[in-house]
């Protein structure tokens, strides 16, 4: 799992057609700060929010803000609005065997909105107009299971020392891959503003939370048809059994033998461990 990207060159239109900054725009029309949409930018390396959540977006306000403010514009779930977003979302559902979410982020030039930090998603990001610089760094944490708040300098610099960190420039057409976990931040360069869409996978999709879901249902079920699980444990089952016992050299049947326990052989019993 590491930084991939994929430059196809500056001007090529490999990615046209997906989502323009006009389609932002209109998308923006009745929008509420905060469950559709955000403008930000980040102000002496902290990221500073333009509205408050529930207020109303137009597009005239968002265009100003960007030409003019120094703002990024984030259209959150922009499958709901444009339909060619909506497919490219389902395709790589069906690909991933994953939910996928989107987001758009217009920025204006030379300006950056959100502060460095790390996703709890796998993230796709195609680069559709203009050109954005990004600094990402290696994980100190190997797949999170939740995303971070927003980092400071130092905190970047703790995280993720110089040897660990790559940056690279996106001009329209080259997508960037973030492995979930990565620190990333990213500023518009150049003289016009830049728009890319982010396309995120595997959100809650590890083992783990397969595991959370499913074995406790399945034990429930367990218990209610298996009158074994309803069992009271042996009397002395603490003597042989648990985390304290885990660097004993004997077996568990010789350990139950010692302890006075029937062995596993001749008990309906489970001998899974208990931790204590």
């Amino acid at each position: 799992r590491r930084l991939v990207s994929f430059e196809l060159g500056s001007g090529r239109r490999y990615l046209a057609g997906w989502c323009s900054s006009d389609d932002v725009f209109a998308a923006l029309d009745g929008a509420e700060a905060g469950a559709d949409a955000d403008a930000t930018r980040v102000v002496d390396g902290r990221r500073v929010d333009l509205l408050p959540d529930g207020a109303k977006i137009d597009a005239a306000w968002a265009r100003a803000a960007v030409s003019t403010g120094g703002a990024t514009v984030r259209l959150r779930a922009p499958q709901e609005r444009l339909p060619a977003v909506a497919a490219l979302c389902k395709a790589l559902e069906d690909e991933f065997g994953s939910t996928v979410g989107a987001n758009a982020y217009l920025t204006a030039a030379d300006a950056q909105g959100f502060a460095p930090h790390w996703d709890d998603v796998d993230v796709f990001v195609l680069q559709l107009e203009g050109a954005k610089r990004w600094s990402v760094g290696e994980p100190s944490t190997i797949l999170p299971r939740a995303s971070s708040a927003d980092l400071d300098a130092a905190g970047v610099d703790a995280l993720c020392p110089s040897h660990k960190r790559a940056a690279c420039t996106l001009r329209p057409g080259d997508v960037l891959y973030l492995p979930r976990g990565f620190v990333h931040a990213a500023k518009a360069t150049g003289a016009a503003p830049s728009l890319h869409l982010t396309l995120s996978a595997h959100r809650r999709n590890a083992w783990a939370d397969l595991l959370e879901r499913a074995v406790p249902a399945a034990l429930a079920e367990s218990i209610e048809e298996d009158a074994a699980f309803r069992a009271s444990l042996p009397r002395d089952y603490a003597h042989f059994m648990g985390l304290q016992h885990a660097g004993d050299s004997e077996s568990d049947d010789e350990a139950a033998d010692d302890a006075g326990a029937p062995a596993a052989d001749d008990s309906d019993d489970s001998d899974a461990s208990v931790l204590e």
